[in-house]
């Protein structure tokens, strides 16, 4: 009897160990198949994938295009703790549609010796109409030439306070252009608030800037 209590705690014991080896294997899965990112602001890019699959998606099309906005929201901790830029559509409302949310992608080929953010840097909703960028065609899909969109990160001071903007940069067929943005603004997608920079209608949590009529100042 004692034997064959033994025999079965050790077949609890190895059944244990296999399903605890399981769950660290798909753990270690679900942990090399996230996006990457960094203990620093480097650069991201959206992709053409990415604009690709919003159309696929049903976000996008020739009708709604006009209506849309993107939204980035940075995650930014003191310079080696990390980076991370996500972005998401907004529709006509201002709302977010969150099932569209993505990380964008780490770009390895961008230096980050020029980009020195403040230790102490406020990240608000950085929004962009996506008819701010020459990248679609009349039927609102996204030209084959377009291969990715460029943000640097960058300080943008607003009275006493550091916030942190964007630099934007369309790469077609390996070139780079600068994109045209309302009031001849040149690579700068600024925050949200403050208030100045925040487009109609604006996003959660600028709602109370929806009086204003400015955008990207």
């Amino acid at each position: 009897m004692i034997k064959s209590l033994i025999q079965r705690t050790r077949r609890s014991y190895s059944q244990l160990l296999v399903i605890g080896l399981s769950f660290m294997a798909a753990a270690l899965i679900l942990i090399s198949c996230k996006p990457k990112t960094s203990t620093e602001p480097v650069c991201v890019k959206l992709t053409k994938d990415d604009l690709k699959k919003w159309v696929t998606d049903g976000y996008i099309d020739s009708a709604s295009l006009p209506k849309l906005a993107i939204r980035f929201r940075a995650a930014y901790a003191f310079p080696g703790k990390g980076y991370a830029v996500f972005a998401g559509l907004q529709d006509s409302t201002g709302k977010l549609i969150e099932a569209s949310i993505i990380q964008l992608q780490v770009e390895d080929t961008c230096s980050k010796t020029h980009i020195h953010l403040s230790p102490f840097i406020f990240t608000g909703v950085i929004p962009a109409n996506l008819t701010d960028w020459p990248i679609w065609t009349s039927s609102g899909k996204v030209n084959d030439s377009l291969d990715y969109i460029r943000l640097e990160p960058d300080n943008y001071k607003y009275k006493d306070f550091q916030f942190l903007q964007l630099n934007d940069f369309v790469y077609k067929a390996g070139t780079r252009g600068p994109i045209q943005v309302p009031h001849k603004t040149m690579f700068c997608l600024a925050p949200c608030p403050p208030c100045e920079n925040c487009r109609l209608p604006c996003p959660e949590p600028c709602n109370s800037c929806g009086a204003k009529t400015d955008t990207l100042q």
